[in-house]
């Protein structure tokens, strides 16, 4: 049920990059040490992705992804935290797209 959900959670929050494109993550909730592929929907262009930190103030930003493969290994030291996906195609300003989580076993 749980991967229901989840499955059903990704679908509804899986936003547009631009008329023609959209980015997707296998799943909502990684943990420390798991890898997070980002799959790009009709890629046109040189995608860069960013993440940050959207439980702090400020956003900080975790890393940049340029390239395939699009992926991230989660940190070890990372805290507990949603995770925001960002884009840039080209020389655009980064967008916001759409989150994960980073959770443990006691999550809920």
């Amino acid at each position: 049920m749980k991967n229901y959900i989840i499955a059903l959670f990704l679908s509804i929050f899986t936003i547009p990059l631009y008329a023609n494109s959209s980015i997707q993550t296998e799943k909502f909730e990684y943990k420390h040490g798991e890898t997070v592929v980002f799959t790009l929907k009709d890629k046109t262009g040189n995608t860069t992705i960013q993440l940050r930190d959207i439980s702090i103030k400020g956003e900080p930003v975790l890393a940049e992804i340029s390239g395939s493969p699009y992926q991230w290994i989660v940190p070890n030291d990372i805290p507990l935290h949603a995770i925001g996906i960002y884009t840039r195609q080209d020389k655009d300003d980064f967008v916001y797209q759409t989150f994960f989580r980073i959770v443990n076993d006691n999550t809920i």
